[in-house]
């Protein structure tokens, strides 16, 4: 299944706040999503169905003096509804387009459930020629494909090819990682970030590693396991599609669009990001380019309804600063992801696939303060970060019983203000919205 080592990284000097770094076969597996009622106490499980106008008035009010108090600088947006209804509750600067660094990935995952839709796996097959010499290892996108699953890969294939007899000449092996188009550096990202903060998003890779050739990789990998197992191969390996007339020797079902979506919003996975905009291409069949994915993402949200005049789409995690979002744009795409009666959408994204406020995620160390503690358990959310922004943007259960949508987003954060203390005031601002003090 999913094994990960994780490394949260404090880089905002360097661009990006949170880091993720390759999975490896031996670490522990990925917990399955906690329902809302597990995630928060049983009391805010079942919302209300009303909210006084008294408790909307001190909550806008409560709002718009922490906004103007925060001093983040000039370009801050706030939005706030209801969740269920949709009713505005609170606007601040709400339709500007900003740079909304990883809470980008909240639309990532929107766009790959609806195009792909929420059970598509991502197998990884293995092919062999007519003549039996060549093995040709056929990837299929799979973000999370781990260490692990390739030995059992190769298990399989081994104790297929002894049931049907094994050459007397040695085997080669090759990969095909054609599925994707050859990444490239999308516009806005630093020349460092394929190699600091997101492998080079392909069709066939393994434990998220750092590689330039991560087909390659994948493929030296599996080989050495066929090697261990007594298959005589001969050579390194190298690039190629499957003969005409190969037959399928084994196959891994691979990991669905779900699956993938918890790891990166939990931890803010730009790998699986980028990888997983290019199945929201393939299912709309264009070109899994990053401009091609980008544009297919837009594409996918503007037919679910989500208004996205002035947005802009450049990659899935959000590491671009070329990226545009409004704060409204965000609470939309919170909105539609959440929605409860498309079963497409909710199956595969639910609530709590967001960090929980200390508890859970990039979210585990945050809301730690005296004045911020009362929102622990309540806030589920996305964050972003690059050197100069701060963004948060989920669902919050106020103290009122009701659950509200919310994006906060500060591009150009003044210098004056260190990042713990711009970061604590985007706290501040959430747990006004939980209705705390």
């Amino acid at each position: 299944m999913i094994a990960r080592r994780l490394l949260i990284s404090a880089a905002a000097c360097c661009g990006v706040a949170a880091l993720m770094t390759p999975a490896t076969a031996a670490q522990a597996k990925v917990p399955p999503w906690p329902t809302v009622a597990a995630a928060l106490p049983a009391s805010l499980a079942h919302p209300a169905t009303t909210s006084t106008p008294v408790y909307l008035e001190r909550m806008r009010t409560r709002l718009a003096k922490r906004v103007r108090a925060a001093a983040l600088g000039s370009r801050v947006s706030v939005r706030v509804e209801d969740l269920a209804t949709g009713s505005p509750v609170f606007g601040f600067k709400a339709l500007r387009p900003r740079v909304p660094a990883s809470t980008m990935k909240t639309a990532t995952a929107l766009a790959a459930l609806s195009a792909a839709g929420p059970a598509h796996r991502m197998p990884t097959r293995v092919m062999r020629s007519p003549d039996g010499l060549t093995l040709t290892l056929v990837g299929g996108g799979d973000p999370l494909l781990s260490s692990a699953d390739l030995d059992r890969l190769a298990q399989a294939v081994v104790t297929r090819l002894r049931l049907t007899g094994l050459p007397a000449a040695r085997i080669a092996v090759r990969y095909d990682a054609s599925l994707f188009a050859p990444a490239v550096r999308p516009s806005g990202w630093y020349s460092s970030y394929f190699w600091d903060y997101a492998t080079m998003p392909a069709a066939l890779s393994r434990d998220l590693r750092r590689s330039s050739r991560p087909g390659r990789d994948a493929a030296l990998y599996f080989r050495s396991r066929l090697k261990k197992a007594g298959v005589r191969v001969v050579g390194g390996t190298a690039p190629s599609t499957a003969a005409a007339g190969s037959v399928r020797v084994g196959r891994l079902r691979g990991h669905t669009i779900a699956e993938a979506i918890w790891p990166m919003l939990q931890y803010s996975d730009n790998s699986i990001a980028e990888n997983l905009i290019r199945h929201v291409a393939l299912a709309r069949r264009t070109a899994t380019t990053a401009e091609g994915s980008a544009a297919a993402v837009s594409t996918e949200l503007q037919r679910l309804g989500i208004p996205l005049a002035t947005a802009r789409f450049v990659d899935g995690s959000g590491l671009s600063r070329v990226n545009r979002l409004s704060a409204a744009n965000l609470v939309a795409i919170t909105r539609a992801a959440v929605n409860p009666r498309d079963l497409r959408l909710s199956t595969g994204f639910r609530t709590s696939a967001f960090p929980l406020a200390g508890v859970s995620g990039t979210l585990s160390s945050r809301f730690d303060a005296r004045s911020t503690s009362c929102a622990r358990g309540r806030i589920m959310a996305k964050t972003g970060s690059l050197s100069d922004t701060l963004a948060l943007s989920g669902v919050a259960n106020s103290t009122d019983g009701r659950m509200r949508a919310f994006s906060i987003v500060v591009n150009d954060k003044p210098s004056s203000s260190s990042w713990d203390a711009a970061q604590f005031r985007v706290d501040r601002i959430a747990t006004a919205i939980t209705g705390c003090r």
